[in-house]
Formats: C-alpha cells, sequence, structure tokens
C-alpha cells in the first residue's frame, strides 16, 4: 500500500497459536519494510509472548509504498493468530494511548484497552 510522508505505526493484537505455544522466539517479529529503503527493515518490534499487542514506529521521508509483515514459526504447520491490524499516524498512536484507558484499537464499532501492549516507537534509521 502508500501512505504519506511522516511518521506512522503499525499494530497487531497476537492471539494464539496453532501448536497450542510457541517452540521457539527466534525470528518472531512484527515488522514494516519500505520501497524507499529498498525493501530492508524500516521498523520491527520482536515478540515474546502471545496474548499481547504489539506496536512498531517507522518513518517515511516521502509518500512511499509499505509492506506490513508478520514473521511466525519457523517449524512446518506451526502458525501465530492474530487480528486487529491497526495503521495510524504516531501523533494518533501517542492519542489513543493518553485516553483513560489507554486505546489500542478501534474499528468504529468496537474499542480496545488491553493491558499487554508492547511497543517500539523508535523507527529503524
Amino acid at each position: 500500500m502508500t501512505v504519506p510522508a511522516g511518521d506512522w505505526v503499525f499494530a497487531a493484537y497476537l492471539e494464539g497459536s496453532s501448536t497450542g505455544g510457541l517452540i521457539s522466539y527466534d525470528q518472531r517479529v512484527l515488522c514494516v519494510t519500505t520501497a524507499e529503503t529498498a525493501w530492508r527493515l524500516n521498523g520491527s518490534i520482536a515478540y515474546k509472548q502471545l496474548g499481547a499487542r504489539y506496536a512498531c514506529a517507522f518513518h517515511l521521508d516521502a509518500d512511499g509504498y509499505i509492506n506490513l509483515r508478520l514473521y511466525s514459526h519457523s517449524a512446518a504447520g506451526c502458525a501465530v493468530r492474530y487480528r486487529d491490524l491497526l495503521l495510524c499516524s504516531l501523533d494518533d498512536w501517542h492519542a489513543l494511548r493518553a485516553m483513560t484507558p489507554p486505546v489500542d484499537y478501534f474499528d468504529g464499532g468496537r474499542v480496545t484497552n488491553r493491558d499487554a501492549v508492547f511497543e517500539q516507537l523508535t523507527p529503524i534509521s
């Protein structure tokens, strides 16, 4: 997809695993790559537990294409269930988190304010 220049946050709720648990934590990451950086990593956060929301920030100097990625298990037949994907400006993310109680997702009909929210809000340069 294409998004305007600026600071952005990609967030996802990692709900569970098809295997009933994580096999290992190698290469478990929520991340963003951009055309602007020749598809190198632009923002990421590693995850070590499920049942939590993870959010990573990224920056675009100019309007550009992005890939939103969720890397999961490396073993055959394993997967991570995810939902409630959110892409918003960094300012909007801060505004959501500053609410009482802090909001981590909304879709016009539902709002969530989970206890477990992990953030990496410094884009990779």
